[in-house]
């Protein structure tokens, strides 16, 4: 499966297909075996079992909730399949787990901006930004969540920012996306 998250998606598909039956034996063989139920998640989870996958890391973070590979990548399902309340609190786990990692705070703004809770995704944005302020995504999120709140000032501000630290051949694209600050 390590080799799978490497390839592109054709190619992907067709190692986890080979890999799910392995892994069924090796989880089936040892559950406490958590590598391995990772693997087996993941697998599942490229073959668009997404409620299967999803089992699959509940399972795993039963045993260990602290483990945050598994936080990351049951946050990461979560979100794509909407349901928000296990996506707060996967994405908690993972912050309390790792509170130096940026991207739990990115998900935590995430999933906050999903439900609507602005000033939550502002504040998960700033935490991530506190450990890597170059993160582009991170940024751009904020940049979305204070046009939503009606700050245009901030918005821009952080628009300025973001252009600082995008080679001058985006920038051009970078302000067609917030058309609205370009005024």
């Amino acid at each position: 499966m390590n080799l799978a998250d490497r390839q592109p998606n054709e190619s992907a598909h067709y190692l986890a297909k080979l890999a799910l039956p392995l892994l069924d034996r090796a989880v089936g063989n040892n559950e406490d075996d958590l590598p391995a139920g990772d693997a087996r998640a993941d697998a599942l989870w490229m073959h668009s079992e997404l409620e299967q996958a999803l089992a699959a890391y509940q399972k795993i973070l039963a045993k260990n909730p602290k483990r945050e590979v598994t936080l990351f990548r049951a946050t990461d399902l979560t979100l794509r399949l909407k349901r928000l309340d296990l996506a707060t609190t996967f994405a908690r786990q993972a912050a309390q787990s790792n509170p130096w990692r940026w991207q739990a705070h990115q998900n935590l703004a995430a999933v906050a901006a999903l439900s609507k809770d602005w000033p939550g995704a502002v504040s998960a944005c700033r935490e991530a930004l506190k450990i890597n302020p170059a993160s582009l995504p991170t940024r751009d999120l904020l940049i979305a969540c204070y046009l939503q709140l009606g700050d245009r000032p901030k918005a821009q501000a952080e628009l300025d920012v973001m252009l600082l630290l995008v080679p001058p051949q985006e920038q051009e694209k970078l302000r067609r996306r917030f058309p609205v600050l370009t005024r």
